[in-house]
């Protein structure tokens, strides 16, 4: 939810992201800044995680379970 408000800055034309985000810091209350920003810094490194990690093969089990899905047509 949070990343299409990021991305809602592009239907305002000529913003960039950083004037969509000094228009959103600005209209919060002083006190309540830190934590605005303390949660986008979170929410930034949330996902840089877990863009970096991984996925496993599947195994042979899942594999049998991922085509059996796919054969009952509830697949992806």
């Amino acid at each position: 939810m949070a990343f299409y408000e990021t991305e809602s800055f592009r239907s305002i034309p000529g913003t960039t992201l950083r004037r969509y985000m000094n228009r959103i810091i600005s209209s919060i209350d002083k006190e309540d800044r830190p934590a605005l920003l303390k949660g986008i810094i979170l929410g930034v490194a949330i996902r840089k995680a877990v863009e970096s990690i991984e996925e496993r093969p599947m195994t042979p089990e899942e594999e049998e379970i991922d085509l059996e899905i796919e054969r009952l047509g509830l697949g992806r």
